[in-house]
């Protein structure tokens, strides 16, 4: 049976330039398989290769405009411009092919693919070689090789639906902590925090996208860590707080001691904190805080995939949360720097 066969299933065009990749794909509605996936890094251009990087993925799924069913873009934050570009575009596909248009956190799908790629690797790691099912699976989420230059993905399977962490029975790797990072210059990043359990199939988020310093950020998470774990360093993977960690509501403290808005966390001792993206500029930060915890801190460089655009959006998608084609704007959490100068001036 062709990708095509049930004319009745629309697809979801996913797309996002926030960040130096270009990323384009086809998903299911449910977000659970990706047909497709382009990717290419070309930051400066952008404007000139995302609508043909989406007609030749259409053409090289044999599919045509009237396949899809909406469209899902990432609105930031991130590259000022990237991030106009993609708003740009998909509301521009959106009119002209009459399509519904959901905007999504670019953060929030970097950090799910970061965690399916650090689960994946992590994988690999603890099992040695996998059987041949397995490694095609994880093979898929290895972003950082699957991602090269204008290189196209087929039917890469995803997550299923999300839970709420109040269905969720403990059972599995325990929860993980995500902080996607993309550079923001001068020593900042546009960041984030979520926690997921069960490989992500449990997601929830922590902390607001927004734009903070790295090293303010970084000794917000440590402070959040230590009153989640307290003294206790065994870190036993999902293990509920002991009398020598502190108990749920301290958990929840929030992060104005360094200027930062609330953030709050599953009360359970989180089995890794994985800081995934941009990563270079800030290994500094990240790894002072692994000096600090341990193996619990994880250091995972990732790219940004379509795939987890269209993931995020297929929930807003199905129940209907539609954006305004005419009002929806990106989230660039801060002025662009030509603006802040002109209004400094004013």
């Amino acid at each position: 049976m062709g990708l095509n066969d049930d004319k009745a299933n629309k697809r979801l065009l996913a797309l996002d330039t926030s960040t130096a990749a270009l990323t384009v794909a086809v998903t299911d509605e449910a977000g659970t398989r990706a047909f497709g996936e382009i990717s290419s890094h070309s930051e400066r251009n952008h404007s000139m290769h995302l609508v043909p990087t989406v007609k030749r993925l259409l053409a090289e799924l044999d599919m045509t405009p009237g396949d899809i069913g909406g469209i899902i873009v990432g609105r930031g934050p991130g590259s000022y411009t990237g991030v106009r570009i993609g708003i740009t575009v998909a509301k521009t596909l959106a009119w002209t092919w009459s399509k519904p248009i959901v905007g999504v956190s670019s953060l929030e799908a970097l950090a799910i693919g970061g965690l399916r790629q650090g689960n994946a690797e992590q994988g690999h790691a603890e099992q040695g070689h996998a059987e041949q099912d397995d490694a095609e699976h994880a093979d898929a989420d290895q972003s950082a090789n699957e991602a090269a230059e204008g290189n196209m993905l087929r039917n890469v399977p995803m997550l299923a639906p999300e839970e709420p962490f109040s269905s969720w029975s403990g059972e599995g790797n325990g929860v993980d902590w995500v902080i996607p990072l993309m550079d923001a210059r001068r020593g900042q990043v546009y960041t984030a925090l979520f926690a997921g359990a069960g490989a992500g199939l449990h997601w929830q988020r922590c902390a607001p996208d927004g734009i903070r310093l790295m090293r303010d950020w970084a000794d917000a998470v440590a402070a959040r860590l230590e009153a989640c774990i307290g003294t206790d360093r065994s870190l036993k993977l999902g293990g509920k707080s002991d009398s020598n960690g502190a108990d749920g509501n301290n958990s929840r403290q929030d992060g104005a001691g360094f200027g930062l808005p609330p953030f709050s966390v599953p009360d359970v001792k989180p089995a890794r904190v994985w800081f995934a993206g941009d990563i270079e500029l800030h290994r500094t930060e990240a790894e002072r805080l692994q000096e600090r915890f341990g193996e619990l801190i994880r250091i995972m460089p990732a790219h940004m995939q379509a795939r987890w655009i269209g993931r995020i959006g297929a929930g807003p998608y199905a129940a209907g949360d539609f954006a305004d084609v005419h009002r929806l704007e990106p989230n660039y959490t801060q002025l662009a720097e030509a603006e802040a100068k002109l209004l400094a001036k004013s």
